[in-house]
């Protein structure tokens, strides 16, 4: 006999839980993915026709609930709370692992509004939430996303060139798909550069979530360098358009918040961050003005970018807080305010029992 995750007592045999409906064959990632975008995109276009749509943290805890249901024996989860996120912008965090090395993300949620459109100038504190979460990500060893919740005020991707695609290698394209997507928080910043922010740049600088860990077969567990590979190219390609826009003098960055070292001894400062445009600086100078010369990426925000770049490359040893919280999950606080809204997803086959917790080194 075999329990179904609603306590229903089942048979071997049985593929399917009358009693909740639940499909009983074993689930991969990208299904139980697929299977929250569907749920998140059809309550909150349900919720918007009644008037009582569920922000974003209900999605993101049920949505964590299920995947942890579905995948107890690869991930374990701990969630930010509102004071942690306060300092770092995010909702939470991120790691795929195999034995020590991994690749981890910074996630900010954010649930579409009645009019599709994102609420991505948000500040804390008089900070944007979306530089918080790029230099925390860096400091934490982690590349920064945002996930957003959508309804059908995205058309699906067959009928829309600018939509992200739904599509992955055993599933068909399904507007509903579209629920949970994924972007690079760089792609964040370049809209930001901008007097009014474009969500049809965002969408189309986004991905549907489940594709990151489409494994090609319903049973399989995908390699570490699936996932990782996927967000470094949207990081990457986020990263290359910012850089343009800064070249074209489209606006100025605003992070400037020295970063941590991984033993708590302060970094080298990042450049100076421009709080205006060049134009305006040469305007307050007698003489001729100079047309602007915004300085490239990379040099505006050396320190940010280049640890981001750097953790794009590849998968990383685990940090010891990650490492830590995987040896000792029965730990009632986490080793720090970073680890706090932890999502652990060991991605080593069902048969390398050597794979389930880090080797001490």
């Amino acid at each position: 006999m075999k329990e179904c995750p609603c306590g229903t007592q089942l048979s071997e045999s049985h593929s399917y839980c009358h009693a909740c409906g639940r499909d009983m064959r074993e689930e991969s990632l990208c299904r139980t993915l697929r299977e929250c975008a569907e749920r998140t995109f059809e309550q909150l276009t349900s919720g918007y026709l009644k008037g009582i749509a569920p922000g974003e943290e209900s999605f993101t805890e049920f949505n964590l609930q299920d995947i942890k249901a579905a995948h107890s024996n690869q991930v374990s989860i701990r969630l930010f709370t509102h004071q942690e996120e306060a300092l770092n912008g995010a909702d939470w965090e991120w790691w795929f692992f195999t034995g020590n090395t991994g690749f981890g993300m910074r996630v900010q949620a954010k649930r579409a509004k009645h009019n599709g459109s994102y609420d991505l100038r948000y500040r804390i504190n008089g900070r944007l939430q979306s530089d918080l979460l790029i230099e925390d990500a860096a400091e934490s060893e982690c590349l920064p996303v945002y996930v957003f919740y959508n309804h059908t005020t995205w058309p699906a991707s067959r009928n829309r060139a600018d939509s992200a695609s739904t599509r992955c290698s055993h599933s068909s394209p399904d507007q509903r798909h579209l629920g949970c997507t994924v972007t690079s928080a760089l792609t964040v910043q370049r809209t930001l550069l901008q007097p009014r922010t474009s969500t049809a740049y965002v969408r189309r600088h986004s991905k549907p979530w489940h594709t990151v860990l489409c494994d090609g077969d319903s049973n399989a567990i995908p390699d570490l360098l699936v996932p990782q590979r996927r967000i470094s190219q949207l990081h990457r390609k986020a990263a290359e358009e910012l850089e343009h826009s800064l070249s074209r003098g489209d606006g100025p960055l605003t992070i400037h918040r020295k970063l941590r070292s991984q033993d708590g001894a302060a970094a080298a400062p990042p450049a100076v961050s421009r709080r205006m445009d060049d134009s305006k600086r040469t305007s307050r100078r007698k003489g001729p003005s100079m047309p602007p010369q915004p300085p490239a990426l990379h040099t505006l925000n050396r320190t940010v970018y280049g640890q981001l770049e750097r953790i794009s490359q590849g998968p990383i040893p685990l940090p010891s807080r990650i490492r830590s919280m995987i040896q000792e999950p029965e730990l009632t606080l986490p080793p720090d305010e970073r680890a706090a809204g932890a999502v652990l997803i060991n991605l080593t086959p069902h048969d390398d029992s050597r794979s389930s917790r880090p080797v001490d080194r």
